[in-house]
């Protein structure tokens, strides 16, 4: 089931949300800035979608969407990676394309069963180490299979992070300013 807004407000008045199989939810060129407080009610949502709304932060009580698999907000407003996400234990795709986002913070290892990041198109200089640490405590390599950071800001890859990701399924940092690395590693 999918809850699909276009139109320029959301029902504000619906209650129901946390006893309806809603799984789905798409919010798209609607003009807010906060995350309305009914979607955190829907505790069965496992994609949680927000396009092209300026949102510029998220609430803690996001952790509420415990089934939450699938988290998509691009083309908004978000200057800070949206710490308030470290608490989803389900979360497995996460993609923020297109925001302002100027750092990862070292946090993004408590995403235990992370499988794709998408951090395209923002203000990313540099590729943390702790990127390393994203494992679940059953397997010792990472489980992340897609990284992506294309068109970012970066200008250096710590060496460590090519070993490890360079064989992963989707590992893309094109459109960075990576021209001087790649001289200087030939």
């Amino acid at each position: 089931n999918t809850l699909k807004f276009e139109i320029t407000q959301i029902p504000f008045h619906y209650r129901g949300c946390e006893s309806i199989s809603v799984e789905r939810i798409i919010i798209q060129n609607i003009e807010f800035y906060k995350i309305p407080t009914v979607i955190y009610k829907c505790i069965k949502v496992t994609h949680l979608q927000f396009d092209h709304v300026p949102i510029r932060n998220i609430s803690s009580w996001i952790c509420r969407l415990i089934n939450l698999k699938t988290l998509i907000l691009n083309y908004n407003q978000l200057t800070l990676f949206p710490i308030e996400i470290i608490g989803l234990k389900s979360l497995e795709n996460l993609t923020i394309i297109n925001n302002k986002i100027e750092y990862i913070p070292d946090e993004i290892t408590e995403l235990k069963m992370i499988k794709s990041i998408n951090l395209s198109y923002n203000l990313i200089r540099e590729i943390p180490l702790s990127i390393l640490n994203i494992s679940s405590i059953e397997q010792p390599e990472p489980k992340l299979f897609s990284f992506i950071l294309k068109g970012n800001l970066i200008t250096d890859i710590p060496i460590s992070i090519c070993h490890r990701f360079a064989c992963r399924e989707k590992f893309d940092l094109s459109l960075n300013f990576l021209e001087d690395w790649f001289k200087n590693k030939q």
